[in-house]
């Protein structure tokens, strides 16, 4: 996909399908080449505000803080999520304010800010209930029990990785299902 998408890039129009195939160039450089990535983002978001396309812009601002997030500038990669935040929320654009508030949580994670993580997890996971997106829940069900974990509160870790495993096995993801698993015994060890 890297290759067709670069060769459409160079003669394709000034328009929102050129903003989102940097983006998906972005997302697909994210951890072999984050300054490829970074570089695709930028292009994007000039693109995207240069058309006014809200929702590339805000996707655009969330690739530059994954990026940052990846190199370990937390204070930016919150920057950028803060920026497309209220994009998604004036836009109504569900998905995104989802994104955001999973990557936001997974900065407190890293971050031992526990509290401040479980609130945003907690919040991305009611807006992917909202747009019923499975695969998106499963994995803050399964974030959820990790943070429990390293907060060494066992039943509520338990609580998340049965709850994530039940809604995977809905999916039929056998590797998913698996490090579920291992996450489980993990807690019983």
């Amino acid at each position: 996909p890297i290759d067709s998408l670069q060769k459409a890039l160079k003669n394709a129009k000034e328009d929102t399908n050129k903003v989102n195939s940097w983006l998906k160039l972005s997302s697909l450089f994210r951890f072999n080449d984050v300054k490829k990535s970074q570089e695709y983002a930028t292009q994007a978001l000039k693109l995207a505000e240069k058309l006014n396309y809200n929702k590339g812009i805000g996707f655009a601002y969330v690739e530059l803080g994954i990026a940052a997030d990846i190199q370990g500038d937390y204070k930016k990669a919150l920057y950028y999520y803060e920026k497309a935040e209220p994009v998604f929320q004036k836009n109504n654009i569900l998905r995104g304010q989802a994104v955001v508030l999973q990557n936001r949580a997974m900065l407190y994670y890293y971050q031992a800010d526990y509290l401040k993580a479980q609130k945003n997890y907690l919040d991305a996971l009611r807006v992917f209930e909202q747009i019923r997106d499975k695969v998106a829940e499963t994995a803050i069900l399964n974030n959820l029990g990790a943070l429990f974990e390293a907060k060494k509160d066992y039943p509520n870790a338990l609580r998340y990785f049965l709850a994530a495993f039940k809604a995977k096995q809905k999916l039929n993801k056998p590797a998913a299902l698996a490090s579920t698993l291992n996450n489980i015994g993990n807690v019983y060890m």
